[in-house]
C-alpha cells in the first residue's frame, strides 16, 4: 500500500471526531456548555435539600397541630367572654409569657426562668423582659410578698391544675408591668433553650427539628393556638438577629418608659383618643394604676381621679365602642358594662371632657 492508497483510504473514511464535534458545536448554539450543566445540577441539588427542608417543618408543625389539636380537645377551652378569646394574629403588638418550669408533670411545678416577650409586628422587632426569680412581688389576691419562683406553685395550691398556676403569675406580671398578657407558654426545660433561642434570643433552627416539636407538643402548656403559633414563629424567622432586644425587668419606672417607647406609634396611639380614669371604690391608688396601664398600651390620659360615688361595677362611657383604645381596655380589665356618653346614666363631670371615661368598681378592684 502506497501513499496515495493511505491518503485515499484518510479522505474517504467517515469523519465520526468531527461530526462529535459537530454535535457539540450544535449544543453550543443551542446554549449548552458544561459549566451551564454544572451549575444547573448544583441548583437542582439546592432546591431537593431547600424542599426537603421545607418538607420537614411542614411535617413538623403538622404533627405538632396534631398533638396539640389532640390536647385541645381533651381539656376545656377557655370561655369565649374571657380574654383570650381574641385572635392575635393580626395585632400589631403581641405579648407573651414563656415560663420554664423543671418538670411540667411535677406537683408543684418549680419555675426555672420567666420571660415577658413583646413582638412589634408593626416595628419589626422582638423586645423581652427577663425577671429574675428572686424578685419579690405583691401577688393578687391574698398572697401577700412573695418571689416569682414561688408563684406558678401558689397559684396550683387548690387544684394541683399547672394552668391555674399559669393564671396566678400571667395576673402578677400584668400588675407589675401594667401591660396586658396576650398569652402564655408554660414549657418544660427539656425544650426550653430550643423556645428561647428562637423567640428571645433570634437565633438558631432548633424548632425544625422533629424531635425537639415531638418533645414541645408533649411538655407544654399553653392558651397558644397552632395558627397563632405558626404566626408568630413565621414573624420571629422574618428579623434579623438586632432586631432581638433584651432587657432585664427592673423598676417601674424605667419599664414604663420602655413599654411607653414601644407603642407610641400604635393603633391606640395614634387615634388619639382622650381618656378619664375614675376610681369608683373606697381602695386607694386604684385610678393611678388605670392610669399607668392605658398609658403603656399608648393612650392618652387626660386625667385620673376619684368618682363621686362607690360603684359596684365597673364601667366604659364612650364616644363610640370601635375605638381601638376602648377594645384595650377590655382586654386588660375585663370589663363588660360599656355604655356610649350619647345614651348617658353617668353624672360624672369629666366625661364631658374626654372621648373614653373608665370607672373601675367595686368588682375587678380587688384583682388589680
Amino acid at each position: 500500500m502506497d501513499f496515495t492508497q493511505i491518503f485515499c483510504i484518510i479522505v474517504i473514511m467517515p469523519k465520526r471526531p468531527a461530526k462529535a464535534s459537530k454535535r457539540i458545536s450544535n449544543k453550543r448554539k443551542r446554549g449548552f456548555s458544561w459549566k451551564t450543566l454544572v451549575k444547573a445540577r448544583r441548583t437542582q441539588k439546592k432546591f431537593r435539600k431547600g424542599a426537603a427542608l421545607g418538607l420537614l417543618a411542614t411535617f413538623s408543625l403538622v404533627f405538632l397541630a396534631g398533638i396539640w389539636g389532640y390536647k385541645a380537645i381533651t381539656k376545656p377551652f377557655a370561655s369565649a367572654e374571657s380574654s383570650t378569646s381574641f385572635d392575635i394574629n393580626n395585632s400589631d403588638i403581641v405579648s407573651l409569657a414563656i415560663i420554664s418550669v423543671e418538670d411540667i408533670n411535677a406537683i408543684p411545678a418549680k419555675t426555672s426562668s420567666i420571660h415577658f416577650v413583646i413582638f412589634d409586628k408593626a416595628g419589626g422587632k422582638v423586645v423581652s423582659y427577663e425577671i429574675d426569680l428572686a424578685t419579690t412581688t405583691d401577688v393578687p389576691g391574698k398572697f401577700g410578698v412573695e418571689p416569682y419562683s414561688n408563684i406558678l406553685s401558689l397559684g396550683m395550691l387548690d387544684s394541683n391544675e399547672l394552668s391555674a398556676g399559669s393564671a396566678l403569675l400571667v395576673a402578677t406580671l400584668e400588675k407589675d408591668f401594667a401591660f396586658n398578657t396576650d398569652r402564655y407558654m408554660v414549657v418544660d426545660d427539656a425544650v426550653t433553650t430550643a423556645i428561647l433561642d428562637t423567640f428571645v434570643h433570634g437565633e438558631g433552627n432548633s424548632l425544625l427539628s422533629l424531635d425537639v416539636l415531638q418533645e414541645l407538643a408533649l411538655s407544654i402548656d399553653t392558651n397558644v393556638t397552632i395558627s397563632e403559633f405558626f404566626n408568630l414563629f413565621t414573624f420571629v424567622r422574618s428579623l434579623r438577629k438586632d432586631r432581638f432586644i433584651a432587657h432585664l425587668f427592673e423598676n417601674e419606672e424605667s419599664l414604663d418608659i420602655s413599654l411607653r417607647d414601644l407603642t407610641f406609634d400604635s393603633n391606640v396611639a395614634t387615634e388619639k383618643a382622650s381618656v378619664g380614669i375614675l376610681n369608683g371604690t373606697d381602695m386607694p391608688g386604684v385610678a393611678n394604676f388605670a392610669s399607668r396601664v392605658v398609658r403603656n398600651a399608648g393612650g392618652h390620659v387626660i386625667a385620673a381621679e376619684n368618682a363621686s360615688k362607690i360603684y359596684d361595677e365597673s364601667l366604659l362611657l364612650v364616644e363610640s365602642t370601635d375605638l381601638a383604645v376602648v377594645k384595650e381596655i377590655q382586654k386588660f380589665f375585663d370589663v363588660k358594662n360599656v355604655v356610649l356618653k350619647s345614651r348617658g346614666g353617668v353624672n360624672e363631670g369629666i366625661s364631658d371632657r374626654v372621648d373614653v371615661t373608665l370607672v373601675i368598681g367595686v368588682d375587678i378592684a380587688g384583682r388589680l
